[in-house]
């Protein structure tokens, strides 16, 4: 009798079991959307970038992140976007936009396609920086190391380095400010060194726009070559030779000057006064290369039994630090003007 009753007791949870199988293979999980999230804290202004994620939704509620899946296409205008989710505003406009990033997913893996869209309006959060600094300057070349002399004892001396580049000069700008409706400022950068235009649209939300036009960093001085070994004293043929000195390092190159700082001259309309203390330069000159170090003396050759030592060879000295370039101008007018778009 009791074997009986373990019987009975496995086939029913062999019947559990199964019907608890077959439950879940009813109800198992089936994608239903994909939805598209961002940080609303996030800057979202000129030059800026965040990060878009996009998960696919199961019918159980379950969630899985699927950026950057083969599966997933992501289209995105007013902003660029990469497959690791990361949505890139341009910092150099130059026309007008509607200032609102609209981005469409679809999802399509087998038998199931789902599609989401979304529009991300710019918040106007964070300063808008403007580089248009001067080129640095490239460093000079290491001189050429002295080698061991075919016909002398003494090695060779190192070459001296050759001096680093200038830095390029900071480029001119003109700013033109504007107001044309309730909210929305409107500023026209127009380089003056490159002939291109830049136009933004703004809200006076309190952050600042920094122009940065400062004169590029001056090349470092190329290191000097190093000196060359001197020869090993010897004796043969009834010829003895003294070992020879180390060639001397070679001096290196100076630094190239800085860059002179470019000029800034930004024009505000008188009904957009309010943004006059908005705006920020930085119109320095380029700081002097660093002196290229002295190259490094060479080592004496080695005397045989009875000889005196030679000399190692001294290392050459550095070169000069670059001059700073000359600072360049900022100036702020408000006044009227005929506005161009």
């Amino acid at each position: 009798m009791g074997h009986f009753k373990f019987i009975r007791f496995a086939v029913i949870c062999f019947a559990v079991v199964v019907l608890a199988g077959c439950s879940v293979f009813k109800s198992s999980k089936k994608p239903t959307e994909i939805q598209l999230r961002y940080d609303k804290s996030a800057t979202i202004n000129y030059g800026y970038q965040f990060n878009l994620e996009t998960y696919l939704i199961y019918s159980n509620g379950k969630e899985k992140l699927i950026t950057g899946k083969e599966e997933l296409q992501v289209q995105v205008t007013g902003a660029s976007y990469s497959n690791r989710g990361v949505v890139e505003i341009a910092n150099y406009p130059t026309q007008l936009t509607c200032n609102c990033i609209t981005v469409q997913a679809r999802y399509q893996k087998e038998t199931v396609q789902l599609q989401a869209s979304l529009k991300i309006p710019f918040n106007y959060k964070g300063d808008i920086q403007l580089n248009f600094t001067g080129a640095p300057g490239s460093k000079g070349s290491k001189g050429v190391n002295g080698g061991t002399a075919l016909l002398f004892r003494d090695g060779k001396d190192g070459d001296i380095g050759s001096n680093g580049s200038d830095g390029g000069a900071g480029d001119n700008l003109t700013v033109h400010v504007w107001k044309d409706s309730v909210d929305f400022y409107f500023i026209r950068v127009t380089n003056l060194t490159t002939s291109r235009h830049y136009i933004y649209k703004v809200k006076n939300t309190g952050y600042g726009i920094h122009l940065n036009v400062s004169g590029g960093t001056g090349g470092q001085g190329g290191e000097g070559g190093d000196g060359g070994g001197g020869k090993d004293g010897s004796s043969a043929d009834n010829k003895v030779k003294a070992p020879g000195d180390g060639g001397n390092g070679g001096t290196g190159g100076n630094g190239g000057t800085g860059g002179n700082g470019g000029s800034v001259y930004v024009f505000i309309h008188p009904n957009a006064s309010e943004m006059q203390p908005h705006f920020y330069a930085l119109f320095y000159g380029g700081s002097g290369g660093a002196a290229g170090e002295g190259g490094k003396g060479g080592k004496a050759g080695t005397p045989i039994t009875g000889q005196a030592a030679a000399s190692d060879g001294t290392s050459g000295a550095a070169g000069y630090s670059g001059y700073s370039g000359a600072a360049g101008s900022f100036q702020l007018l408000i006044e009227e003007f005929d506005i161009e778009y």
